[in-house]
């Protein structure tokens, strides 16, 4: 038998350097039988757990784009005061674009006044584990 000690934190050996949620992660095997036969597979490892992400978002004449990455089949929701809420399902991981009208003035306040908060939520098919990015505009 074998007993391994890794400390944990951000300098531990097993901690992750970079965003791991939506990439494809393998990890090279190497099984030996007591008969000396030697299997290497690369092992797919999957991430759970994975929040929704904002990649990327442009205002431009009263429409807001967005870019997502959904870490699963579900939905998507987008609520911004004012406006009409937009649903949108998913129906597997990976990226998908969202097109929200936005109303008048919210892209040009005056200073001192308050930002318009913009709520973008998942909620997955299956599971519990639902998550939210919020974006202030304005």
């Amino acid at each position: 038998s074998v007993a391994v000690n890794l400390p944990m934190g951000p300098n531990s050996a097993l901690a992750p350097n970079g965003r791991l949620c939506g990439t494809r992660l393998l990890a090279p095997t190497t099984l030996v039988a007591q008969s000396g036969a030697k299997l290497t597979p690369n092992t797919k490892v999957a991430v759970t757990d994975c929040p929704l992400l904002l990649l990327s978002h442009k205002l431009r004449r009263g429409h807001l784009k967005l870019r997502l990455w959904a870490p699963k089949a579900g939905r998507v929701s987008v609520i911004l005061p004012g406006a009409k809420t937009i649903h949108k399902r998913v129906g597997r991981e990976g990226d998908l674009t969202i097109t929200a009208p936005v109303p008048a003035g919210t892209s040009a306040r005056p200073h001192g006044r308050h930002r318009t908060m913009m709520h973008i939520s998942f909620a997955p098919a299956s599971g519990k584990f639902h998550s939210t990015v919020k974006l202030a505009l304005g």
